[in-house]
C-alpha cells in the first residue's frame, strides 16, 4: 500500500501537468493580438496558482479592493482583516472614495483622516500610525515610545500639560525615545520633533520650549543657509517701512531677524516719500562725532549720508554691530522710509 501511495504522489505533478499544461514563456507572442492574448495569460497564470498551491490576487495588496462594500477577509476570502493589514486600500465603487484599513477602527476614507490626532490620555507608548501631528493629554505623563511608526516618518507632538519624554532608560521593547541625555520634560505649549529611520528607535530633532526666546535658534538656521561659495546670501526682506520716531535722531534698526546675531556686511535698499536728508551706520560707531545727524542741509558726519529727492531710492551698503544691529535717521518724522535688505555677507 505504501508503495502505491509513493508511486501515486510520484506521478501527480505530471498529472497536473497534463490538465494544465506548462508556463509558457513564448504567450502572449509579439505578434499575437490583443483580443487573443487574454486567454494565454490566464493559462500561464492558472500554471503558476497550480505550481504555488496559492490563489494569486492583486486584491487589497498590489492594487486596491474595488467593491461596494467595505472587505472583511484578506484576499483569500477567509482570513479576517489584522494589524498586519494596515495601510491597505479600498476604492467604495458606489462612490469613488479611496480609504485605508486601520486595524481597530476599520477602513476609513483618506479626507476623514484628522490633521491633527489626540493622544489616549494615560497611553505610555501611543500609536503614531495615523497622522502626523499629535497632542498629548493635559495631564502629567511619562512617555517611552511611539508605536507603528514606519520608518522615515517624521511627527511634531503638542505638549498640552506636563509630559515628560524618557530619553534616558536604555532602549527596549518598552523604551525606544533617544537623542537626549537628560529626559525632556514639557509644559503647555511645547512643541516636540522626533523622527525614526528604522521604524523602531525615534530620534529627538527639535524641542521648542514656548517658555524660552527662540528667536536665535530661527536667525541661525536662516543665516547657515547662505550659498557657501562666494558668501553672499541674497534677499528681498522688508525691514522698516514705517516713519521714524523724531527727526535727526538716530534710531535702531534690527536687522537679526534677516541677517542673524551677528556682524554682517548688508546691502539695503532705501525709499523716501519725501525729499530730506537720510543718514544710517553701524550702531555705536564714530562715537559722538555720528551725533551730527541730517537737517538744515548739513551731512551727518561718521554716517553714510543720502540727499533724498520724493519717492527717489538709492542702495548703501552698512556693516552691523555683533548684535545684527544698525542706526539710522532722517530730517523729519513725517516722511515713510522703506529699507529692503538685498544682500548680506556675515
Amino acid at each position: 500500500m505504501k508503495k502505491i501511495s509513493f508511486i501515486l504522489l510520484a506521478w501527480l505533478p505530471f498529472v497536473l501537468f497534463l490538465c494544465m499544461g506548462a508556463w509558457d514563456n513564448t504567450e502572449p507572442a509579439d505578434n499575437r493580438t490583443w483580443d487573443t492574448s487574454a486567454g494565454k495569460i490566464r493559462d500561464n497564470w492558472n500554471t503558476l496558482e497550480v505550481a504555488l498551491g496559492v490563489d494569486i490576487s492583486m486584491e487589497g495588496s498590489a492594487s486596491p479592493w474595488y467593491q461596494s462594500g467595505a472587505p472583511t477577509t484578506t484576499a483569500d476570502g477567509s482570513t479576517g482583516l489584522s494589524a498586519s493589514n494596515n495601510g491597505l486600500l479600498w476604492v467604495d465603487s458606489d462612490n469613488r472614495v479611496l480609504n485605508t484599513y486601520i486595524n481597530g477602527t476599520g477602513f476609513v476614507g483618506i479626507d476623514s483622516i484628522p490633521n491633527v490626532v489626540t493622544f489616549t490620555a494615560s497611553d505610555k507608548t501611543p500609536t503614531v500610525l495615523v497622522g502626523r501631528t499629535f497632542k498629548t493629554d493635559s495631564g502629567t505623563l511619562t512617555i517611552s515610545d511611539f508605536d507603528d511608526g514606519p520608518a522615515g516618518k517624521t511627527i511634531f507632538i503638542e505638549s498640552m500639560g506636563t509630559i515628560t519624554f524618557d530619553t534616558t532608560t536604555a532602549v527596549d521593547d518598552s523604551n525606544n525615545l533617544d537623542g537626549s541625555s537628560a529626559n525632556i520634560v514639557t509644559a503647555l505649549g511645547d512643541v516636540t520633533v522626533w523622527e525614526t529611520s528604522n521604524g523602531t528607535t525615534w530620534n529627538l530633532v527639535r524641542w521648542n520650549d514656548a517658555s524660552a526666546d527662540q528667536t536665535d535658534f530661527a536667525t541661525v538656521t536662516y543665516v547657515d543657509a547662505q550659498d557657501s561659495a562666494s558668501g553672499v546670501t541674497l534677499a528681498s526682506v522688508t525691514v522698516f517701512n514705517t516713519t521714524l520716531t523724531a527727526a535727526n535722531t538716530f534710531q535702531d534698526l534690527d536687522l537679526s531677524g534677516t541677517v542673524g546675531s551677528n556682524v554682517a556686511l548688508v546691502y539695503l535698499e532705501i525709499t523716501s516719500t519725501s525729499a530730506d536728508f537720510y543718514t544710517v551706520k553701524q550702531k555705536g560707531a564714530n562715537g559722538t562725532f555720528a551725533q551730527r545727524t541730517p537737517g538744515g542741509g548739513s551731512q551727518g558726519y561718521g554716517a553714510t549720508f543720502i540727499d533724498f529727492e520724493t519717492n527717489d531710492f538709492a542702495n548703501v551698503v552698512v556693516v552691523t554691530d555683533a548684535s545684527g544691529v544698525i542706526e539710522h535717521a532722517y530730517a523729519n518724522n513725517s516722511a515713510t522710509i522703506t529699507v529692503i535688505v538685498r544682500g548680506y555677507i556675515k
